[in-house]
Order: C-alpha cells, then structure tokens, then sequence
C-alpha cells in the first residue's frame, strides 16, 4: 500500500524495480523503454537511475548481453540512452566516457584484421592518452611513446587490406592531442608508421621500375597506395619536419624518373585538403631545392661539355 496521492510516485517506483531487473536479466529493450517514463521521478530517483546508465556505458563486459549483440555495442547503446537523459537537464555525456566507448567500438570492428594481442596494445595507448586529457597522472604515467613491431605489422597491413579502418584509427589519436604531449607523440609514432610504409612502398615501386619484367598492375596498385595513404594521413609538419622532408624529396625522385608511373600534380591534390597549408608550404620548399639542385646539375654537365669541346677544338687545331 502507499499513502493517498502518491500513486505516481508508486508506480514509478516499482517501474524503476522492473528496470534494475530487466538490466540484470538482459532485457535490454523492456529497460530502454522504461527509461524515458523513469524521467518523471522524482527525489533521487533520478540520481539512481544516472548511475546505472552510467555503469552500464562504462562497464558492460559484467552484463548479459542479447544475442548477435557484443558488450561494447551494448555499451555504444547505453550511451544513446544516457545522451538523452542527460539532455533533460542540458548536461552532456563525458566526452573521455564517450570516445572511450567509440574507441572499444571501433577495436572491435578490427577483430578480424588485427591480433588480440595488438588490440590490447591500441587500447592502452588510447587509455594513456585520455588519461592524460582527464588528468589522470596515475594512470598515465606509464605509457610507452612508441608501438611494439606486432602493432607497426599490423597497421602496415592495415593500409593494405584496409585503409579507410586504418585512418579511422589514427584519427582517434588526433583528435585533442595538440595540448598533450603525451597524445602527440602517440599520435606522431602513429604517424611514422604510415611515413615509413610509404618510404618503402616508394622503394618496391623503383624495384619494379628496374625490373626487366615489368607489372603495370603491380605498378598501378603500388601508386594507388601510395595516393591513397598520401591523401589520407594529416602529418604533423611542425613535429615531422624531417621525416616528411625526406620523404618528399624521395616521392619527387621516383617522380621524375623516367617512365615513372607517379604524378607530381597527382601527388599535390592528396595534399590539398583542410589544414594542409604548412604540408602544402614543406612540400613545395623541398620541391623548390630539388628543381635547383637539378639546374646546378645541369649546369655543370653544359660547362663540363663546353670545356670539353674546348679542349677538342685547341687540340684538332694546334696539333703538337
């Protein structure tokens, strides 16, 4: 029984008894749609009810889960639902809560790519570095600046199996890193995997270019690579200068070599996109010292053949 005039509070009571039930059971769509009638209570119901959204985002691996259904799409669920009620009273979800449960959501579409082993090593790179953003010392502190080689393997056939999977995930690691060191050299190392797989895919493009049987399928897949990591990684220019010098100046070499398959004007619209003013500027101060170099070059090859036939022309006409 309950006291007369507060059958609403009654009823939202045991409605919050059947909630907490369906969640222990695993009933997810029975408590999802108890969740909106729930807003209407009062007291610290509200407060309960937060909590366990809130739990139930942050911790679902300890849940039963639906059939066809993992934990941490559980999870991206429940945040759905929190999103909501949190809007009720103009309050937002923590964004570390939120792009941690993106991030595992995103892990596990990589399960079929990537070893377990290199995804546990994703994840605690990405936990060091929103630790850091929460200000979590703790937890940071421990963090390795550089990824292990099975990470560096599996990312560089990442690029080849699945590229858009792959600047998927080195967006994660960009996104708030520039007032982080610790964010910005994961994301730089992060980087430097990409830098380096195209050095070598530029390296396996000259092999073919010297081969006496030459692919062009091989050729063209090789540049479709190459353009396609290009477009899709935003370098760092003012932590990578070096690494991305070098690398410019070896794109132009294979370039300008003859028969190359590779464009420069191609190379130049992979770079034009958002915040690619500093790429843009790096990529034309190396390609303004390789086209002097190459007029020096030049130049001496001419004096070095006018002296030549200098030479020739005193000897034919003053023979000794």
């Amino acid at each position: 029984m309950h006291p007369f005039g507060e059958e609403e509070a009654a009823s939202l009571q045991r409605l919050f008894g059947f909630f907490c039930e369906c969640v222990r059971s695993g009933r997810w769509e029975l408590a999802r749609a108890c969740v909106p009638q729930l807003g209407r209570w009062r007291g610290d119901g509200p407060g309960k009810v937060e909590a366990i959204l809130r739990a139930l985002v942050a911790c679902p691996a300890a849940l039963r889960c639906e059939q066809n259904c993992s934990p941490w799409r559980t999870a991206w669920l429940w945040l759905l639902v929190l999103e909501k009620w949190l809007a009720r009273n103009q309050k937002t979800v923590p964004v570390v809560l939120r792009r941690e449960t993106e991030f595992l959501l995103f892990l596990e579409e990589l399960q079929k790519d990537v070893s377990e082993e290199v995804l546990k090593e994703l994840f605690e790179a990405f936990v060091c570095t929103q630790s850091r953003h929460a200000g979590d010392m703790k937890r940071g502190d421990d963090c390795s600046q550089r990824f292990s080689l099975n990470v560096v393997s599996a990312l560089r056939k990442l690029l080849l199996r699945a590229p858009q999977r792959a600047q998927a995930l080195l967006e994660f690691f960009q996104e708030d890193q520039g007032t982080h060191s610790l964010s910005l050299q994961q994301y730089c190392s992060l980087q430097n995997i990409f830098v380096e797989f195209l050095r070598d895919s530029l390296k396996s493009l000259q092999k073919l270019q010297c081969s006496s049987e030459i692919s062009e399928l091989d050729q063209r897949e090789l540049v479709d690579i190459i353009y396609s990591v290009l477009s899709m990684v935003t370098f760092e220019v003012e932590h990578q200068a070096d690494e991305l010098q070098h690398l410019f100046r070896e794109l132009l070499d294979v370039c300008w070599a003859e028969g190359s398959p590779l464009r420069e004007e191609k190379l130049l619209s992979c770079m034009l996109r958002k915040r690619s003013r500093g790429l843009l500027n790096l990529f034309s101060s190396v390609l303004i010292e390789k086209t002097r170099e190459k007029l020096l070059v030049s130049k001496s090859l001419v004096k070095g053949l006018f002296f030549f036939f200098l030479c020739f022309d005193f000897l034919f006409n003053n023979p000794f």
